[in-house]
């Protein structure tokens, strides 16, 4: 085949052109790689991966393919819509990432792939480079890392979540897209004195994933050391490759709505108790002599209790013509609320029925509301504001007892050895929500503090 121009098609079968797509991504190679023994030029990775995709779209293969497909997608899409499936399935990476793994990793007879039956029965056909490259590429599988550095144009600092290690990974593109404590899967490829390249897809996942895929990868690894005792690892993340792109659909492409708790550690989930007034004047009075309410309006309470660090408001309670309504953000909330009712106005009102609404129904419900804004205050006069709001806060998150630290404080919970990983994991979310808000022109706010302020400093770099 002729040479791959810079405008011609990526090979790879992204859809994209060669110089914006693996050009782009290889073009900068170390000079040891390119020229050293046994290596390969994008050039010639560009043509092996081509000649790669022609054979592997041969008849005999046509049968694997499509169980390939069904994997791939292992069901994810069966209750998406028409619209839906056909946004996932023109993403670049979905086929990028699909050929990667049904060239390299999937199984297709006593663990060998369409690359090895490339190799043993075209390889004397290969170019030297095209030959190296495919090699070093069926060696490669994904693994999840963490991202500890990015350096524009340049590369990451990558942090392997199975093993420990951290490796230096020379990338472009792919740098414009991530920022610390981003989690992704991809594949590295070593160049030996050269260090690493990441080669064949990339999957990202928001830095919150990171306990549960774990979770996830020591559970299917448990059942791989059970069938298959003795294998090493590389076995095991070949085998499990697909995985990634199921977690990827989960939480990126069609994400959970997050799991939100009261402080009390309840899920959230807003509550409308409805209540028939049988005597109003008795019910008024006994609202306004109760301890934990405070009258804000004419037939109106705010419902709250007092902790050992804030005050926390629970509710309202509202009397609306011939009925009385309680609302709040917790089913537990509701069940309290009308005991609470019940011990104080008696017979003065009949509970009627309970109304139960989740975050992620509530928000549809809201889809198209139209509201009123005066204009976007100036970034000059936002930024200094919300800094101090920011400093403030989180001067007194550190001593408020948070539910995802078993109700412990972050001062305190960092002083224990079993929750003081818990604690960065907290802050490494924090920092991270914030980078990805400077991406889109908001003023980042700075958390150095509060890790030396927590005496975590060394574990943040």
């Amino acid at each position: 085949m002729g040479q791959i121009g810079r405008n011609d098609p990526c090979p790879c079968g992204s859809g994209k052109k060669y110089k914006r797509c693996c050009l782009e991504r290889t073009g900068a190679l170390p000079a040891a790689e390119i020229h050293g023994a046994g290596a390969f030029t994008p050039e010639a990775r560009a043509s092996a991966i081509q000649k790669l995709l022609k054979f592997a779209s041969g008849p005999e293969f046509d049968t694997d393919r499509d169980i390939a497909a069904s994997l791939f997608w292992g069901g994810h899409l069966e209750d998406r819509t028409d619209e839906e499936i056909r946004m996932v399935e023109e993403l670049p990476q979905t086929e990028i990432n699909f050929n990667t793994w049904f060239l390299y990793d999937m199984d297709l007879e006593d663990e060998r792939t369409v690359a090895d039956f490339f190799l043993a029965q075209k390889g004397n056909r290969l170019t030297p480079g095209e030959a190296a490259y495919l090699k070093a590429a069926a060696k490669t599988h994904f693994r999840l890392y963490e991202v500890e550095q990015v350096e524009i144009d340049r590369g990451f600092r990558l942090k392997d979540l199975w093993s420990g290690e951290s490796f230096q990974v020379s990338e472009r593109a792919a740098t414009h897209s991530f920022v610390q404590w981003d989690l992704m899967a991809t594949r590295l490829m070593n160049l030996g004195a050269d260090g690493w390249v990441s080669d064949g897809g990339i999957y990202n996942y928001p830095s919150r994933a990171k306990e549960p895929l774990l979770k996830a990868l020591r559970a299917e690894h448990k059942r791989f050391r059970k069938n298959l005792p003795g294998r090493a690892d590389t076995v095991f993340f070949k085998r499990i490759g697909i995985l990634f792109n199921h977690w990827w659909l989960d939480w990126v492409v069609f994400p959970p709505f997050p799991k939100m708790v009261t402080p009390e550690g309840d899920e959230t989930v807003f509550t409308k108790a409805l209540f028939d007034i049988e005597d109003a004047p008795r019910l008024i009075a006994s609202l306004e002599r109760h301890p934990d309410l405070e009258k804000i309006e004419p037939g109106t309470y705010a419902w709250g209790e007092e902790t050992p660090e804030f005050h926390r408001s629970l509710g309202t309670f509202a009397v609306k013509e011939t009925r009385l309504i309680l609302e709040t953000v917790s089913k537990e909330r509701g069940e309290r609320g009308r005991r609470l009712l019940e011990e104080t106005a008696g017979t003065a009102a009949r509970y009627r029925l309970t109304e139960y609404q989740d975050p992620a129904q509530a928000i549809k419900a809201r889809e198209g509301w139209e509201v009123g804004i005066q204009g976007p205050i100036p970034e000059e006069i936002q930024a200094p504001l919300i800094k101090k709001f920011l400093d403030d806060h989180y001067r007194k998150w550190l001593d408020e007892a948070l539910p995802a630290l078993s109700h412990k404080t972050p001062r305190h919970a960092v002083t224990l050895k079993t929750f003081r990983p818990k604690v960065i994991e907290l802050l490494k979310q924090m920092e991270n929500m914030e980078a990805h808000a400077a991406e889109r022109g908001k003023t980042p706010y700075d958390f150095g503090w509060l890790w030396r302020e927590l005496g975590l400093e060394r574990e943040r770099v």
